[in-house]
This record gives structure tokens, sequence and C-alpha cells, in this order.
């Protein structure tokens, strides 16, 4: 059976299940999180994560900048090891299919992807190549006050080969982030930045003024010669 789960959600629990029948306590499933995050400047689609042997879990109208969930992770049915009924095994992949009993439209055939045991991660779906890929990031950010927030830089843009963050007073400094690449975070005084996307001359191709909050984590990604950001 399919779940369509509605984006709006602001916390949201996706829960996958198979074991037999005859079984009457499943088992317990290790659990991993989850931010997905579309960099596809495109028409809607639709995510599926199909657990072999198990429900299929489905997130309905993903577009561009959509995050899932809109604040923290999913908590998802860790994957990887296959358990005794043959569990574990995750497929990740991006189709539209409006009508029933149409073939879809994939945009993403299936790719496997392992989400581990305890583990946080960000999934950024973007344009490689005219084809639609995803870069899995696991995450660890540390927020050091309420005055210091947390930034990271990630190149989605095909058109660049190797692309840099900087700000216009200097606090920013990461560069040389080769396409389909992400920084680590740095944390940095909270306040506010103009946050400027640096080609590989250093000229800048594109600026985004913005607060930076503090006990917040903020990825920068560059799409194209667009900057744009999401948050955690």
């Amino acid at each position: 059976m399919r779940r369509s789960i509605a984006l709006a959600l602001i916390a949201t629990s996706l829960l996958a299940v198979g074991c037999k029948k005859d079984d009457p306590t499943p088992p317990t499933k290790d659990r991993t999180y989850l931010h997905i995050m579309s960099a596809v400047p495109s028409d809607t689609f639709d995510l599926t994560f199909d657990y072999f042997n198990a429900d299929d879990v489905v997130i309905d109208d993903f577009l561009y900048r959509r995050n899932f969930p809109i604040v923290g992770y999913a908590d998802l049915e860790a994957s990887g090891t296959p358990d005794e009924f043959g569990n574990g095994k995750l497929y990740l992949s991006a189709s539209r299919q409006r009508f029933l009993n149409v073939k879809p439209d994939t945009l993403m055939p299936p790719r496997e992807i392992v989400l581990a045991k305890d583990e946080k991660n960000t999934i950024c779906l973007a344009d490689s190549a005219g084809k639609i890929r995803f870069l899995k990031i696991k995450d660890a950010v540390e927020y050091a006050t309420d005055t210091t927030t947390a930034l990271r830089f990630i190149n989605l843009s095909n058109t660049q080969a190797t692309a840099s963050l900087g700000s216009t007073d200097g606090r920013i400094s990461i560069s040389n982030i080769a396409f389909w690449n992400n920084s680590a975070y740095v944390n940095l005084p909270h306040g506010q930045y103009d946050v400027e996307l640096r080609d590989a001359s250093g000229t800048v191709i594109n600026t985004v003024s913005l607060w930076l909050s503090g006990r917040t984590a903020y990825s920068f990604f560059a799409v194209a010669n667009g900057l744009d950001y999401f948050i955690h």
C-alpha cells in the first residue's frame, strides 16, 4: 500500500514496515533522520521511497526550494542491511504520475540509498547533465550560543565547476567548492549578511541579503548562476 504524505506537516513520522503475516510482533526497526530539498527549477514531481518487500512512502508535489519536512527531519526506518524478512533495501525515485493506470513519467529511476542508524542526513535533488540526481549529505552541526549561526555551502550548479561563498564584510569565506560537493558547517556570529556567490575567478555573480539567526543552520546552494538557501 502506498501512503501520500502532506508536505505541509511540520512534524512528520514516516514508517515503512513489512513482516510475515503470522508474526504477531513486528521486529524493532532502527531509525534514521532525513531532510529533503529540491534544487530542480522545473515542474512538480513526486518522490517515492521504495522499501524492498515493504510499504512505499510517497511524497507528493515536490518543487523548487521545497523542503520536507518544513522544519527539522523526517523519521524513517534505517536501511542498508536487509532483515530476516528481506526488508531494509531502500530506493529513491522521482516521477510524474497524475492519473491512475497511466505509466509514470520517470525523472529519476530508482536509486539505492543507505540511511544509517541514528544518522541525520540531507538529500538535495538537482540537475546534473540534464538529469535529476540526488546528493546525500551527512549533517553534523553545533550551535554554540543563541548569538551563533551555522552555515554551509553546496555547489549544485552544473555551470560552475567550482564556486565559492563569501560576504561583503569578509566574515564568510568558503572557497573552491567543486560541483556536486559541499562544505562543512562553519559557525559565525548572528547578524545581517550580504552573502555572495563567486565563480572560479572570484567574480561575484549573485548576492543574497539575509539576517542569519542564532541557533539556526543555513545551507546556501548554487544553481546555475543563482544563489539560494534553506533552513533546517
